[in-house]
């Protein structure tokens, strides 16, 4: 990625991470019992800055994947083949890297407009403080507005994982911090997906403070990684004949 779209995921990071401040404008949201989402319920202190700004965010992210496919055929020259091995297994590799670059692309395109679709259609009631809404839900009888939002939340949830995806297999083992990362936002969000669906377990609000937290996290340390760079920078050192990488070029981050 050039330094302009790592600025954008950065910026991502810090709008996606606005919520945290939310307690300080309202206390009624218990963290252990409440979605994140609730905080945007229209008739809440706030919401509507919140809104915008998460709206502001998916909006970011959508752009750093419309600006990584758009140059996809540049970064697969900057991704290289490797040295070691027979033809098959460079080309198998190529190809790998070449998928990852898609699917990251299309990870961070589908978390991004999925948030967007979030902000413009919130919950239109906060389930943890109303025993009818959280009854009205259960039923399935509320507006198809907060159907769209709990099926546009799990969208993302999922075009993260993606894209977490996608950066284990453009890193490598001596990234380690964005490994762990990925591994833990993966962790995570599954586990925030399945607290979610489970109504005895308790702890689906700070499940999923966690897995948010751990995204913007793992933004911020991804944009980063100059994946391309990196692993020709590794792959010429046992080859002296390999093409030589300028540090000006092309990169990809995951």
């Amino acid at each position: 990625m050039t330094l302009a779209t790592r600025r954008l995921c950065t910026a991502a990071a810090l709008l996606y991470s606005v919520w945290i401040l939310y307690p300080l404008v309202n206390r009624e949201l218990h963290p252990w019992t409440s979605f994140v989402s609730e905080y945007f319920v229209a008739d809440l202190p706030g919401a509507t800055v919140l809104r915008t700004v998460d709206g502001v965010a998916g909006v970011v992210l959508a752009g750093v994947a419309a600006f990584s496919y758009a140059r996809l055929r540049t970064l697969w020259r900057a991704l290289p083949n490797g040295t070691r091995g027979t033809q098959h297994t460079r080309e198998v590799t190529s190809s790998r890297n070449r998928t990852a670059v898609r699917v990251w692309c299309a990870g961070l395109g589908v978390a991004g407009l999925a948030t967007v679709v979030d902000a413009v259609n919130p919950l239109v009631c906060a389930v943890s403080l109303s025993a009818e809404c959280a009854a009205a839900e259960k039923a399935g009888t509320l507006p198809l507005q907060h159907q769209v939002h709990l099926f546009s939340s799990g969208a993302a949830g999922l075009g993260f994982v993606a894209a977490m995806i996608a950066t284990l297999v453009l890193s490598t083992r001596t990234d380690r911090l964005v490994r762990v990362l990925s591994w833990v936002g993966i962790v995570l969000i599954v586990f925030s997906g399945i607290d979610a669906l489970v109504p005895q377990l308790p702890t689906h609000g700070i499940s999923q403070r966690l897995s948010m937290i751990a995204i913007a996290v793992w933004l911020v340390a991804a944009a980063g990684v100059p994946v391309a760079q990196r692993l020709r920078s590794r792959d010429s050192g046992t080859s002296s004949s390999g093409p030589a990488t300028s540090t000006s070029g092309p990169e990809v981050t995951a």
